[in-house]
């Protein structure tokens, strides 16, 4: 009779632990297609600076003569001042 119980027990852990796993299989299942959808999302601010673009993000610059007298600048600041 005690090892009917325990087999019962043993048995009733298995299926706990068994539905614990497939909680965690779904759960990781919808993580990934959170991702996934994230990932493909596409996010342009009109008018701001920021552009994301496929999760990965730079800035937009309105007056490309400024960004270009900057890096110019910056090389040349570089150069005076080697690190």
């Amino acid at each position: 009779m005690f090892a009917a119980s325990v087999q019962a027990v043993v048995t009733f852990a298995q299926v706990v632990v068994t539905f614990i796993r497939a909680i965690v299989t779904s759960i990781r299942a919808i993580v990934t297609s959170i991702r996934a959808i994230v990932t493909s999302v596409e996010v342009v601010v009109s008018n701001g600076e920021a552009v994301v673009t496929n999760g990965k993000a730079f800035v937009k610059c309105d007056r490309p003569e400024a960004s270009t007298a900057t890096r110019h600048k910056a090389l040349s600041n570089n150069e005076s001042n080697p690190a």
